[in-house]
């Protein structure tokens, strides 16, 4: 069964989410044997195409990191990796992004600080709407998982 408010998916718990800028993936994840009774970690690196929900949820993960890291709201920023650790039924969050410089053909590469899921809005913990926002991407990362993916053209079938 589903814990809500670690959003558990049938024992499973993401850890890292990172995608680069030539749109390979890269999951971690826990999951409860319950046999042994402890996770396993479990991974998976893939250069299949992720569906437009799943996108357009890391996208909107780019503006929390830049209010995470008290950086100016003007500044556009990709999003590069979320990480996430458990700390008894709380999560702590930790996002990853580069700014591309305006100046030179380098890229700044910026992490958040690891900001604390809570009840209660308070000094040093995330704020409810960012949760709802992760929370949501979370969800896509799932599908992903279970194999909700972009379909590649097969070779010799056109679409009517």
């Amino acid at each position: 069964m589903a814990k809500k408010e670690n959003k558990v998916v049938e024992g499973r718990k993401l850890r890292r989410f990172g995608m680069s800028t030539d749109g390979k993936i890269h999951i971690e994840w826990l999951f409860h044997n319950d046999l042994a009774n402890c996770d396993d970690e479990r991974s998976l690196s893939s250069v299949e195409e992720p569906v437009d929900t799943l996108k357009k949820a890391w996208i909107a993960l780019a503006s929390i990191a830049c209010e995470m890291a008290e950086l100016p709201e003007n500044w556009e920023l990709i999003q590069r990796g979320l990480t996430v650790s458990y700390k008894k039924d709380k999560r702590m969050f930790t996002l990853s992004v580069i700014r591309l410089l305006e100046k030179d053909d380098k890229v700044l590469n910026i992490t958040t600080p690891c900001k604390l899921q809570s009840e209660v809005e308070e000094f040093g913990c995330m704020k409810k709407a960012d949760i709802e926002v992760i929370d949501i991407f979370i969800e896509q990362v799932w599908k992903y998982l279970d194999g909700h993916r972009v379909q590649p053209e097969l070779p010799g079938i056109k679409e009517e």
